[in-house]
């Protein structure tokens, strides 16, 4: 029974890391209308009567930052929250109990998994706000790109420390920490996309767009009382 559920935990997160990975992914498609639109001017007609310009519009789709960010940003979010934060943990209250040269670390590691839950909960949310177009997701996207930059580049620079003090080992732990630093970055990249675009959407666009007329439902309701 013991080893059953031991295969079970597993394979149930696999699937669940998949399954929302994967949606995250479809709704980005789902939602591309909600970008806007791209304009540009095309040549048309022959002749010295018939030559001009005719305006071309389609849609402008999820950028790509934004894809990969939300997508990835997705399953980043399921990892630190039922893996790497749960193993800090772990290895803090081992650490911490030992008299080993280890033992500066549990404190290191102890914050560092206590920010981790909170942060991946924020990951999860801002990968589907960005995915969604939702109006001030481009905001909320800088604050969570900073927040995990400052949250991955102090624990790999904890980890080059134990390495600094003889200990290799931990070679490993600043490999799993570095794609959350990329990661961050390109949080950051997305969110300064989203706001680019939201700014440059027209009224009729964001008349066209649910969180817009939820907003200006809003606004109405309050403007009345």
């Amino acid at each position: 029974m013991g080893e059953l559920v031991c295969l079970a935990v597993p394979l149930v997160f696999v699937v669940t890391l998949v399954t929302l990975t994967v949606r995250s992914a479809v709704l980005g498609w789902k939602l591309r209308e909600r970008w806007g639109t791209v304009h540009a001017l095309r040549a048309a007609g022959t002749g010295a009567y018939r030559e001009g310009t005719i305006t071309e519009s389609r849609l402008r789709g999820v950028p790509w930052t934004v894809m990969i960010s939300g997508v990835s940003g997705t399953a980043l979010a399921l990892l630190t929250g039922f893996v790497f934060a749960p193993s800090g943990l772990i290895g803090a209250l081992v650490f911490g109990g030992s008299h080993s040269s280890h033992n500066w670390m549990a404190a290191a590691l102890a914050l560092a998994s206590f920010d981790g839950f909170v942060l991946a909960i924020a990951l999860y949310t801002n990968a589907r706000r960005t995915l969604e177009c939702e109006w001030g997701a481009g905001e909320g996207g800088m604050n969570v790109g900073l927040w995990s930059l400052c949250h991955h580049l102090g624990l790999i620079f904890a980890f080059l420390a134990a390495i600094s003090l003889g200990h290799e080992e931990w070679w490993l732990a600043v490999a799993f920490a570095a794609p959350g630093l990329l990661h961050a970055g390109l949080t950051i990249a997305a969110a300064r996309r989203v706001r680019a675009i939201q700014a440059s959407l027209t009224p009729d666009e964001r008349d066209r767009l649910e969180w817009a007329k939820d907003t200006r439902e809003l606004r109405v309701r309050g403007m009345l009382g």
